[in-house]
């Protein structure tokens, strides 16, 4: 594959932040030619191949290291708690409200590794977890971020791919109800 390393900042189209709605908002970190949950988005670095056509994207971006900041900001005039997960949706093709899951998740197992979260509420702003997702895994919290209104608060989060997950995984931001808080 080409490239071992990609860091990025994950913002709304057109702000220099990332504005917080009622809504989860989730992005691809491993997606398939055919499994890129309606977004069209291919998440696999480009292979090496001796024949044009011949190496297709199928491997999820085995080994890479992801470096991602999330400048969260909260635009409305209340507080907002919102919660971090790296998730393992049901595979599709088809555009659909949302992600979907399986209660309880079964199967064998589609990701298993550490990933490092920074700027979170508990631990001091840094959490380090070792997640094991199967098959339509809505997974477990990576960490809980509070911002008052206005606040902006920037979120890091560091993974290596390991080199035998079995895509889709997508990272999500997900607001967490007052009641559950």
């Amino acid at each position: 594959q080409q490239g071992t390393r990609w860091s990025g900042v994950l913002t709304s189209p057109g702000s220099q932040s990332l504005e917080l709605s009622k809504q989860p908002i989730s992005w691809p970190i491993a997606s398939l030619q055919r499994g890129t949950l309606g977004t069209g988005q291919v998440q696999s670095a480009q292979l090496n191949s001796f024949y044009p056509g011949t190496a297709w994207e199928a491997h999820g971006n085995y080994g890479v290291e992801y470096d991602l900041t999330l400048p969260m900001r909260n635009p409305s005039s209340s507080p907002q708690t919102l919660d971090l997960r790296l998730e393992s949706p049901i595979k599709s093709e088809r555009k659909a409200s949302g992600l979907r899951f399986i209660q309880p998740a079964q199967g064998p197992v589609f990701w298993r590794g550490n990933v490092t979260v920074k700027g979170i509420d508990a631990g001091g702003g840094r959490h380090t977890v070792h997640l094991v997702l199967r098959k339509g895994d809505p997974g477990q919290s990576l960490g809980r971020v509070s911002l008052a209104p206005g606040e902006q608060k920037n979120v890091r989060v560091q993974l290596i791919v390991p080199a035998d997950i079995t895509p889709v995984q997508v990272l999500t931001v997900v607001p967490v109800k007052q009641s559950e808080s």
